[in-house]
């Protein structure tokens, strides 16, 4: 597995990884048409935000967001297909960006309820 930064050209894929994994938790299929604009990176959101992607070969199972705001990382979005869940590529994703968050020398990272 690989993490790396994510591309404008990833956004679609991030859409699918994101609705898959909601869709897993059991939400209905009215809650995902309502809300699916929020689970929805747009190309601006991915070139101004810190998004990762976990790789398994070329193929994207996973991916997080956190926005940074002067001393505060906020844990965005953070998402792994249902078939990869449980692997270790959550706590990979949330390490990369508890990297990121120290680097930015963030004093709080929220990860939201």
């Amino acid at each position: 597995m690989q993490i790396k930064r994510t591309t404008t050209d990833d956004t679609s894929r991030l859409r699918e990884i994101a609705l898959s994994a909601k869709r897993h938790l059991g939400f209905s299929d009215d809650w995902m048409t309502h809300r699916e604009s929020r689970l929805t990176l747009s190309p601006e959101y991915v070139s101004r935000h810190e998004v990762y992607a976990a790789c398994i070969g070329p193929e994207i199972v996973g991916f997080s967001a956190i926005l940074t705001h002067e001393c505060r990382c906020t844990l965005d979005q953070f998402w792994v297909i249902p078939e990869h869940q449980r692997k270790g590529i959550g706590g990979a994703l949330f390490d990369q960006h508890r990297v990121q968050c120290r680097r930015s020398i963030a004093s709080t990272v929220f990860t939201g309820p």
